[in-house]
C-alpha cells in the first residue's frame, strides 16, 4: 500500500501544479452495515453516522476528472445478543476512520457525473455503549475493528453551479471484524468475515473552482 500511495503522489503532483483544481468541503450521513458472511446467533444491525470531508477535483480531459477525497468518517454497527434471558446486553459500536479516496469521475452531462475508485481507511478511534440509551465509552484497545480498511467505491453526483449533492457506495474487501461470534448452538463460528457495506448521502460546496482563476 505504501508503494501504491507513493506512486500515486508522484503521478498526480504535476497535475496539481498545472491543473485548475476544484476544492470543496463535504458532509453527510453514513448508513453502514457490517453483516457477516456466516450465520450467527446474534443480530448485526445497520447504524447511521456522519462524515466530514475535503473533495479535490483535477480535470484530465473535458469529460474525465481525477478526484482525491479525504474524509473523517464515523461508521458502526449494533450487536443484538441472542440470549433468551436478556442477561447479556446489546452493544453498539462506533468506529472513526480517516479515509483516503482516489477515483476517476466521468461527466455524463454538464451537471451529472459518475465515479469509481478505491478507499483506504485508517481506524482512529472506537467507542461502544450498552443499549441504545447508554453512555458512549472509549474502547482504548480498539479490538472491535481492524486498524485499516480497504475497498472500492462508486458514486453519482449532481452539481448546481458550486453546490453539489452525491450518493456513494463503499464496498469493503477486508475482514475488519475482531469480535468472536457463535451460532445458535453456542459453537464458535470460524472463518467469519465482517466487511463494510456503506452508503453515503452528502452535500458539498466548491470554495475554489476554475471560475476563480
Amino acid at each position: 500500500m505504501t508503494r501504491f500511495i507513493s506512486f500515486l503522489l508522484i503521478l498526480i503532483t504535476p497535475l496539481f501544479l498545472n491543473a485548475q483544481i476544484k476544492i470543496a468541503p463535504t458532509a453527510g450521513i453514513n448508513i453502514s452495515d457490517y453483516s457477516l458472511n456466516k450465520d450467527i446467533a446474534d443480530n448485526i444491525g445497520m447504524k447511521n453516522n456522519y462524515f466530514l470531508g475535503l473533495h479535490s477535483t483535477i480535470p484530465l480531459s473535458t469529460s474525465i476528472d481525477f478526484v482525491a477525497d479525504v474524509e473523517y468518517s464515523l461508521r458502526g454497527f449494533s450487536r443484538e445478543n441472542a440470549d433468551p434471558f436478556n442477561l447479556i446486553p446489546d452493544v453498539e459500536y462506533r468506529v472513526a476512520y480517516l479515509d483516503f479516496q482516489p477515483y476517476i469521475q466521468f461527466q455524463v452531462t454538464e451537471d451529472f457525473s459518475v465515479g469509481g475508485g478505491f478507499f483506504f481507511g485508517f481506524n482512529l478511534d472506537e467507542d461502544y455503549r450498552f443499549g441504545l440509551d447508554g453512555d458512549w465509552l472509549n474502547n482504548e484497545e480498539q479490538d472491535a475493528a481492524s486498524t485499516t480498511d480497504v475497498g472500492m467505491l462508486f458514486n453519482a453526483r449532481y452539481t448546481f453551479d458550486r453546490l453539489f449533492v452525491f450518493l456513494e457506495y463503499n464496498h469493503g474487501y477486508k475482514n475488519i471484524g475482531r469480535l468472536t461470534y457463535s451460532d445458535a448452538n453456542g459453537e464458535i463460528v470460524s472463518n467469519a468475515r465482517q466487511r463494510l457495506r456503506n452508503f453515503q448521502l452528502g452535500i458539498g460546496f466548491y470554495l475554489i473552482s476554475p471560475e476563480d482563476y
